[in-house]
C-alpha cells in the first residue's frame, strides 16, 4: 500500500473557468457594480447562481477591485 493525498478528484462546488471568464466579462463592462451587484446581476442574466463571495474573490484574483469610495462628511 502506498500513501495517497486525500485530495479529491471533483471539487463538487468549484466555479468553472468558463463562469469566471464570464464574471470577468461583467465585470468589466459594468464597472459601477459592487460585487454584490455583479453576483445579483450576474445571477439574472445567466440562470447561474455565484454568491457575492465568489465575485469577490475572482475579481481579486484578477486584480479588478477598486477602493471604496470614501465619502466627506464636510
Amino acid at each position: 500500500m502506498h500513501d495517497q493525498s486525500p485530495k479529491p478528484k471533483h471539487v463538487w462546488n468549484r466555479i468553472s473557468d468558463e463562469v469566471r471568464d464570464k464574471v470577468i466579462k461583467l465585470a468589466l463592462k459594468e464597472t459601477e457594480l459592487s460585487p454584490r451587484e455583479l453576483a445579483v446581476t450576474f445571477t439574472d442574466t445567466e440562470s447561474y447562481f455565484i454568491s457575492e463571495a465568489s465575485v469577490y474573490r475572482v475579481l481579486k484574483a484578477h486584480d479588478l477591485l477598486t477602493s471604496p469610495a470614501f465619502i466627506s462628511c464636510d
